[in-house]
């Protein structure tokens, strides 16, 4: 329906959710896009093949680059932990990706109680490929092991079953000059993914559920 509409450069939502599935977390034996050396570039084919879908729909439009090397640095100085980062950026608010209330829903912004995206809602885009690793218990498509089952896209900021994630800092300017710097490949793949992207996903994300009342027992 959308490429009848705005062209074959578009791509909706699901399909991205879909192929996200698909290719990264559906299978934990065989992740083409994280750990290795297919991170780059599947991250920057995903990143452009995103861009197209929303000039599809409107070409004055462009992806925004967020620079969050800021925010780590302000951080940084500051001798703070990851949790900083909710009140440090910019972006956490009504005007972009949204606060959450107490149930960890988006309250908030455009992305106001979004819906997850379930299998039923994409058996028409499988096009006979296996389904056995996108959906948890629920029939919802993420990771089969997130056993959540939330009718609502959810974000703990900075928070790992109740603890800080201090072994995940916000990347800041050393931790990117560290990067760039790098001139063998080998290493610059190893370190890319954990070092320069991976600690954002645990602190925007977050892991949340009945392992924070386990966490409480074991202190």
């Amino acid at each position: 329906e959308g490429q009848r509409k705005y062209g074959d450069s578009f791509t909706s939502i699901d399909e991205f959710v879909l192929e996200h599935a698909f290719s990264s977390t559906g299978d934990v034996n065989c992740d083409h896009w994280h750990e290795g050396t297919g991170f780059m570039a599947h991250h920057f084919a995903l990143t452009v093949a995103f861009e197209e879908s929303v000039r599809a729909v409107d070409p004055a439009v462009t992806i925004p680059y967020w620079d969050f090397t800021i925010e780590g640095e302000e951080i940084t100085q500051a001798g703070g932990g990851p949790s900083m980062l909710a009140t440090t950026s910019p972006f956490f608010n009504k005007d972009w990706f949204g606060s959450v209330d107490e149930d960890y829903h988006i309250q908030d912004s455009k992305f106001a109680h979004t819906k997850v995206v379930m299998l039923t809602d994409v058996k028409n885009m499988i096009k006979g490929r296996t389904t056995k690793h996108l959906h948890n218990s629920y029939g919802i498509v993420t990771a089969p092991w997130n056993n959540n089952n939330d009718m609502e896209v959810a974000r703990v900021m900075s928070g790992v079953c109740g603890q800080e994630p201090t072994n995940k800092q916000i990347p800041d300017c050393a931790a990117h000059h560290m990067l760039i710097n790098e001139t063998d490949l080998d290493k610059f793949m190893l370190l890319l993914p954990g070092v320069g992207h991976g600690p954002m996903h645990v602190n925007t994300g977050g892991v949340f559920g009945q392992c924070e009342e386990q966490f409480e027992d074991f202190y």
